[in-house]
């Protein structure tokens, strides 16, 4: 229930605005919930308060400043672990097969990786990690957030006029 009002409390103060900074935290593994965000943001859609296309496209767009910071940090010490661990552990031989996976599947598994559980959190780190070009991984990360955010929206929304409709 704290996280509800908290999300309560940041919509009522900044708006839009609130949605773009709770899923740029939500992108960067903090234990803020998509869920949670754009489910409220769906509630204040139905109450006519927010517009359904504006509340998608802020999350989708906090949703990818998020997903570029962890790109970043994954950028930066990539060559660390490299150097440090160089075949010399078990998170070494992962870090390799993700970045097999990150070459292999690239933008499909950029985008279909934002709508696991989990994996959406993470995925930004390894695509920084190898270096995947970065407008490829932006526009599957805000392609994917997008829908993601819209169906989330779509769902409390409709959940909210079921509810009033009693």
């Amino acid at each position: 229930m704290e996280n509800l009002e908290f999300v309560e409390k940041i919509f009522s103060s900044f708006g839009y605005l609130g949605i773009f900074f709770l899923m740029a935290l939500e992108s960067t593994a903090t234990p803020v919930a998509s869920e949670v965000v754009m489910g409220l943001a769906g509630f204040l859609v139905a109450k006519g308060i927010f517009n359904f296309f504006w509340a998608s496209f802020y999350g989708a767009l906090g949703s990818l400043v998020g997903s570029l910071f962890s790109y970043l940090i994954g950028f930066l010490i990539y060559e660390f672990l490299e150097k440090f661990l160089k075949d010399k552990s078990f998170f070494y031989k992962k870090l390799q097969k993700s970045k097999e996976l990150v070459k292999d599947y690239g933008m499909i598994g950029i985008f279909i990786g934002r709508f696991l559980p989990g994996v959406r959190h993470f995925i930004s780190f390894p695509a920084g990690f190898f270096k995947m070009n970065l407008f490829i991984f932006s526009l599957a990360t805000f392609l994917g957030s997008f829908i993601w955010c819209s169906l989330l929206v779509l769902l409390a929304k409709n959940l909210q006029q079921f509810i009033l409709s009693f």
